[in-house]
């Protein structure tokens, strides 16, 4: 009797080392696992670091940005936004602006169609630059990583520029939401592919700058209000 409990007792303790074992070799792996995704992680945000970098540093970013921003500012897109907002073709634009073009910064409806088609240009330059320099084929994940960068850089060079200017609080709030727009703009227009399509080329621009000229406006009128309160405590 004594052997067959000393035998069931062996055997017990025999299933609880294995058991711990096996345990201990899963628990390794996870740790192994965790850390190896870590690493990736890691290496990750160090490439996208460097190829946003290299992006925001180049030719091509500084031309198609600005020929964007001389775009929406010639077409006064802040005084015409409500029009603008709602074309869908470039027919359509021109049709607008062969009406419109004094209410915009352009002296000509020929000087409107060559800043277009120099935009068109530095898009697709910009395009087969950004193309090369990021992996096209990446999932989603990595894609939204590399923009998360870009934001980050962007965020960084504004706060150094913000430590150079004087502001009131609520007045430094505007000044900040007003560069965050700013930085999300740039970063929609990035990610805006040149296509064969003009006119869908056309809508997301346009609707890059509605949402760009919405959120300037929400942190103007907060800025405005700033400075009324400091005029009343004062």
């Amino acid at each position: 009797m004594n052997n067959v409990i000393f035998k069931l007792v062996f055997l017990l303790a025999c299933v609880l080392v294995a058991f711990a074992i096996n345990s201990c070799s899963h628990d390794e792996e996870y740790v192994n696992a965790n850390l190896k995704a870590t690493q990736i992680d890691y290496q990750n945000v160090m490439k996208h670091r460097e190829i946003a970098k290299s992006i925001l540093s180049s030719e091509q970013y500084e031309d198609y940005i600005s020929s964007a921003i001389a775009l929406y500012e010639n077409l006064n897109f802040s005084y015409n936004n409500e029009e603008l907002g709602g074309l869908k073709t470039v027919r359509q634009l021109q049709d607008w602006m062969a009406k419109n073009w004094k209410n915009t910064n352009f002296n000509s409806i020929s000087e409107f169609e060559s800043a277009l088609i120099e935009f068109k240009i530095h898009q697709e330059e910009f395009t087969v630059f950004y193309g090369r320099n990021l992996v096209t084929n990446s999932n989603a994940s990595y894609r939204d990583s590399f923009k998360n960068m870009v934001l980050s850089l962007l965020q960084k060079k504004d706060l150094q520029e913000n430590q150079k200017i004087s502001l009131s609080g609520c007045g430094e709030q505007a000044l900040v939401n007003i560069k965050e727009a700013k930085n999300k703009a740039i970063v929609s227009l990035m990610v805006l592919n040149a296509t064969n399509d003009k006119d869908q080329d056309l809508e997301g621009l346009f609707a890059i700058f509605l949402l760009y000229n919405q959120a300037v406006s929400e942190s103007s009128d907060a800025l405005n209000a700033c400075f009324r309160l400091e005029q009343i405590a004062q």
